[in-house]
Parts: C-alpha cells; structure tokens; sequence
C-alpha cells in the first residue's frame, strides 16, 4: 500500500486506502474519543476550525475505515465520531516511521 505525504501549513494530508486522510484530525479524534463518541463541533472546537470544514475530513476517515460514526439520542443532528482499532494502528505506524525517520536523518 502505498502512502503520500503533503505538507501543508495547516495539516499532514496522508494517503490511506486511496483516500486523504488528515492526520491532525485524525489525531485530535483519538485523544478526545477515548471514553466517549465525540460530536462533530466539539471536535471542530479542539482543531479550531469551522465544524464545516471539519465534517468532510472525518467522513473521509469514515469512509476509510479509521473512524466510526456513532448516532445517539442526542446527536441526531450532528453525528458523533470515535477512532476504531485501525485507525489507532494506523497513528501508531505513523508515529513509528515519523520515529525512524527522525533517527535516520
């Protein structure tokens, strides 16, 4: 499988099942989804940026396989998002290349 790696100024945009995948997304989603699913604006919140902007970005990790959508009583509107057992794989495999990357250089 191969990946891409795109710096920009604002996010890491990783290749992941032929689909972008923000990896600061990604990462604020499993720091703040650890005990619960975590709504679409709360998430937003912690990135600091619009839940518009957000939204796409996390659907995209849906659709890959690295989160899951989570509907409940009070999130009918919005949605909620936790990380699933890959997408926590796949920031480990991550950190471990940024690691060896970081020791080879």
């Amino acid at each position: 499988m191969a990946e891409v790696v795109l710096q920009t100024a604002k996010a890491r945009h990783v290749g992941f099942r032929g689909r972008s995948v923000d990896v600061d997304v990604l990462r604020a989603l499993a720091r703040l989804s650890q005990d619960d699913a975590v709504p679409a604006r709360d998430l937003a919140a912690e990135l600091g940026r619009p839940v518009q902007a957000v939204t796409p970005k996390v659907l995209s990790l849906v659709k890959a396989g690295l989160a899951a959508r989570d509907w409940g009583p009070e999130q009918i509107q919005t949605g909620s998002y936790t990380i699933t057992g890959d997408g926590h794989d796949y920031l480990r495999r991550l950190a471990d290349r940024e690691r060896r990357s970081r020791s080879a250089g």
